[in-house]
C-alpha cells in the first residue's frame, strides 16, 4: 500500500468473486489503497452508481444475463468521466475492438492482470485529463458567453450614445441659429449706441458661434459616418485624388508656402470622396502643426504590398511624441489647446473612413523630422504576389 496514493474506488463489475478478488489483490499490489464493491446486475449496478461516487469500473465482458456492453452504456447514461476497462478471460480480438469503439477505455485478459495495475495508473490520468480538457471548454464557453453579452450591451450602448449625440448636435442648431441671429441684431440695431467694448463682446459671441457650428456639423458628419454602411468602393486614380485634395486646400497652400509632392501612386479600391478627405486631413495638419520659420513640406508615397496598398504622409512638421501616437485618433483628441488647433475630430473621421475602407492608419516619426502617416487600403485589382515598392524620399 502507497501512504502518498489517495484511496482509489473501484465498482467492479465481475459474476466470479474469485476473479473480483483477483482483480482486486493485483491493484493493492500495484500499490493503491483500494476500497472496491463487486456487482452482476444491470440493477445492481445502476443502483451502485446512484448511491456512490467510483474512480473507476472494471467489467467482465460475458456474465449470466449481464454483458460488459450494457454495463459500459449504463455508465455512459450517467455520464461518467471514469476509467470504464473491460477485463476478460473470453473475449475475442473483434469483440474488444467493438468495445472500444463502444466507448470502453482499455482492455485486459484475465490471465494477464499483471498489466492491470499499469493500465489503471495510465487510465486514470487519462482520465484526469479528459476532466480538466473538459472543465477548461465549460470554462471557455463560460467565458464566452459572457465575452458575448458584453460586446451586445456595448454594442447597445455605443448605438444609444450616437444616437443621443446626433439628436444633441441637431437639436442645438436652432438655439445656436437663435444666439446668433440676435446678436446680428442687436448689432444691427444698436450699432450707434454700442463701444468698442461691447463690440468686442459681440466679437466673442459671434466667435463662440461659429465654432460651436464647426463643433456641430463635425459631431454630426462623424455620426453619419458610423450609421453608414459600408462605402461603395471602385477602382479610383489615387494621383487624381491626392491632386484634387492639394487643390482643395490651395488657399492655406499658398498662405503657408506649403509644399506637397507625390509620387506615381498605384490604382486603389477607394470612395474617392472620403479617400480624398482623408488625404486633405493630413495635409490640413503637417500645415497646421509646422514648424516656426520653416516652410511645410508633405510628400505622399506609397508601397504596393501583397494584399493592400500602404501609403505614406511624411511632412517637417512639429512630429508627434510617441506616447499619444494612438490617442490623436480619439474624438476630441488635441494635443495643442491653441485657438487654431481644431475640434480633435479630423484624425477620429480619418481612422473611421479608412477602417471602412478594411484598413487601419497609425502615425511614426518622419524621416523629414516631423510625423508620417501610414494607413492601408485595397489595391483596385489583386497583385500577382509578392510585394513591390514605389520609392519615397
Amino acid at each position: 500500500m502507497n501512504a502518498s496514493r489517495p484511496p482509489l474506488r473501484a465498482l467492479i463489475v465481475e459474476d466470479s468473486a474469485d476473479d473480483a478478488e483477483l482483480m482486486a489483490d493485483h491493484l493493492e499490489q500495484a500499490g493503491f489503497d483500494l476500497f472496491y464493491l463487486r456487482v452482476d446486475t444491470a440493477d445492481g449496478m445502476t443502483q451502485a452508481l446512484r448511491e456512490q461516487q467510483w474512480d473507476l469500473i472494471l467489467s467482465d465482458f460475458l456474465m449470466s444475463g449481464f454483458t460488459g456492453l450494457e454495463a459500459l452504456q449504463i455508465t455512459q447514461q450517467f455520464e461518467l468521466n471514469i476509467p470504464f476497462i473491460i477485463v476478460s478471460g473470453s473475449i475475442g480480438e473483434d469483440l474488444a475492438v467493438q468495445s472500444m469503439r463502444a466507448g470502453a477505455h482499455d482492455y485486459l485478459m484475465k490471465d494477464r492482470l499483471a498489466r492491470l495495475g499499469a493500465a489503471v495508473e495510465r487510465e486514470l490520468k487519462e482520465s484526469e485529463i479528459r476532466r480538466e480538457r473538459k472543465r477548461m471548454q465549460v470554462e471557455n464557453g463560460r467565458q464566452a458567453e459572457e465575452l458575448r453579452l458584453r460586446a451586445e450591451q456595448l454594442a447597445r450602448s455605443n448605438e444609444e450614445l450616437e444616437r443621443f449625440a446626433y439628436l444633441a448636435a441637431h437639436d442645438l442648431q436652432e438655439p445656436l441659429r437663435m444666439v446668433a441671429a440676435y446678436s446680428e441684431m442687436l448689432v444691427k440695431r444698436y450699432h450707434h449706441k454700442l463701444d468698442a467694448d461691447v463690440d468686442s463682446i459681440v466679437g466673442f459671441i459671434r466667435t463662440g458661434v461659429d465654432r460651436m457650428e464647426t463643433l456641430i456639423q463635425g459631431l454630426l458628419s462623424y455620426s453619419a459616418i458610423l450609421h453608414e454602411d459600408r462605402p461603395v468602393l471602385c477602382p479610383t486614380d489615387s494621383n487624381a485624388v491626392v491632386d484634387h485634395a492639394i487643390a482643395a486646400l490651395g488657399h492655406t497652400v499658398a498662405d503657408t508656402g506649403a509644399t506637397i509632392t507625390h509620387d506615381v501612386l498605384p490604382a486603389v479600391l477607394a470612395d474617392s470622396a472620403k479617400l480624398r478627405g482623408v488625404f486633405e486631413q493630413l495635409f490640413s495638419n503637417a500645415m497646421k502643426f509646422r514648424k516656426v520659420s520653416t516652410l511645410p513640406q508633405v510628400h505622399v508615397g506609397a508601397t504596393i504590398r501583397t494584399n493592400d496598398i500602404l501609403f505614406a504622409v511624411s511632412d517637417n512638421g512639429i512630429g508627434i511624441d510617441p506616447q499619444y501616437s494612438e490617442q490623436i485618433f480619439g474624438l476630441f483628441k488635441r494635443l495643442h489647446r491653441d485657438d487654431s488647433s481644431g475640434l480633435g475630430m479630423g484624425l477620429a473621421l480619418s481612422r473611421r473612413v479608412v477602417e471602412q475602407h478594411g484598413g487601419r492608419i497609425w502615425v511614426e516619426p518622419s524621416p523629414m523630422g516631423g510625423a508620417t502617416f501610414f494607413f492601408t487600403v485595397k489595391p483596385a485589382t489583386a497583385p500577382a504576389g509578392g510585394t513591390e515598392s514605389v520609392a519615397m524620399p
